[in-house]
C-alpha cells in the first residue's frame, strides 16, 4: 500500500490541479533532508557492523554502471538524434533505488535492509553529478551543434545539503560503536518514519506523471524493461555471488537491481532540453511493472 496508494493520490492530485508545485518540491526536501537523516541514525545505531558493508557502496557504483552498459551497447543503432539516445542512456543509468528501493528492501528485511539500502545508495550523488550530468550536458551541446566542456564545481558535489542522510549514517555508526543503547521505541518510532517517508516521496513522484504525453513511446520502452528486469538483475546476482557472503546483503542488492527508472532521470532530462516524453514513458512504464509484477514475485521468493 506504501508503495502505490501515494503514487495514486500524486496522480490525482496533478490531475485535478490541486496543489502548486512548491508543495511537492517542499515534500521531497522535508524527505531528503529530515526524514532521511533520520532513519540513517536509528538504522545504522542498531546494525550489525562488519566488512561486507563495504561492498555496498561499491555495488552501488555497479547498479548504475551495468544497465548504462547494456543500453549503450545499442542507444547509436536504435537511435540517431541526440536527444532520444541521451533520455535512453540516462533511463538505463538511472534507477529508483533510494526511494522503491529502500521501501522494498525495508518491507523484506526490516531496519537491517533499509540500512544497507542506505549505504548502496551513498554514489548516487556523484554518479548524478559527475556522470549524468555531463552526459546529459554532452547531448544538449550536441543538438546546439558543438561542444562545450563544462566546468564541474567539486566543492558543491561533496558538501551540499543533499549529503545530509550521510551526517545520518556516520552518527548512527558511531551510536553503534560507542554501545549506546538505542531507545526501546526506537523500533515503533522508525517503522512510522519509513511509512511518512514513503508518502513525502512518492506523492511528488505520482504528481509528475504524465499519460498523454508519452503514447508514441511507450511500445519503444519495453527495450528498457529487458535491462531494468532481466540482464541487470541478473549480472548483479552473479557477481553478489562471487563477492558477498552476507544472505541479507545477496538479496538486497538483488532487490535494487530490479528498480525501475528514477525520476531523477526526468528532472536530468528536463533540465537539459532532451526527450521528456521518452524518459516519461519508461519511468512510467518500469514503474508500473515493478509494482504490479516484478515487486510482488520479489515479495514470494525472498521474503
Amino acid at each position: 500500500m506504501d508503495l502505490i496508494v501515494p503514487l495514486l493520490i500524486g496522480y490525482l492530485l496533478q490531475r485535478n490541479n490541486l496543489l502548486s508545485r512548491r508543495y511537492y518540491d517542499a515534500m521531497i526536501k522535508t524527505a531528503l533532508l529530515v526524514v532521511y537523516p533520520l532513519l540513517a541514525v536509528m538504522s545504522f545505531w542498531a546494525i550489525r557492523i562488519d566488512n561486507n558493508l563495504l561492498w555496498l557502496p561499491v555495488f552501488g557504483v555497479v547498479l548504475h554502471v551495468v544497465p548504462g552498459l547494456l543500453a549503450y551497447t545499442n542507444v547509436n543503432s536504435l537511435y540517431s538524434h541526440a536527444a532520444d539516445r541521451g533520455s535512453y542512456l540516462l533511463s538505463a543509468i538511472l534507477s529508483n533505488q533510494l526511494i522503491l528501493g529502500g521501501i522494498s528492501v525495508y518491507i523484506l528485511y526490516g531496519e537491517t535492509g533499509f540500512a544497507y539500502v542506505q549505504l548502496a545508495v551513498l554514489p548516487q550523488s556523484f554518479i548524478l553529478f559527475l556522470v549524468c550530468f555531463p552526459l546529459a550536458q554532452y547531448y544538449q551541446h550536441e543538438l546546439d551543434g558543438g561542444l562545450t566542456p563544462q566546468q564541474i564545481a567539486w566543492r558543491s558535489i561533496i558538501f551540499n545539503r543533499n549529503q545530509i542522510g550521510v551526517l545520518g549514517i556516520l552518527a548512527g555508526i558511531i551510536l553503534n560503536k560507542m554501545g549506546v543503547k538505542r531507545p526501546e521505541f526506537g523500533n515503533s518510532l522508525f517503522d512510522l518514519f519509513v511509512h511518512v517517508n514513503a508518502w513525502l516521496s512518492l506523492i511528488p513522484v505520482g504528481h509528475s506523471i504524465r499519460f498523454t504525453e508519452l503514447r508514441d513511446y511507450l511500445s519503444a520502452a519495453w527495450r528498457m524493461v529487458s535491462i531494468k528486469f532481466v540482464l541487470t538483475p541478473l549480472i548483479i546476482a552473479g557477481l553478489a555471488a562471487l563477492t558477498v557472503d552476507n544472505y541479507h546483503i545477496k538479496k538486497t542488492l538483488l532487490v535494487l537491481a530490479f528498480a525501475p527508472t528514477a525520476v531523477n532521470a526526468v528532472i536530468t532530462v528536463r533540465l537539459h532540453n532532451l526527450n521528456l516524453a521518452m524518459v516519461m514513458a519508461h519511468f512510467v512504464l518500469t514503474t508500473a511493472l515493478y509494482l504490479l509484477i516484478v515487486y510482488p514475485i520479489l515479495f514470494i521468493f525472498l521474503r
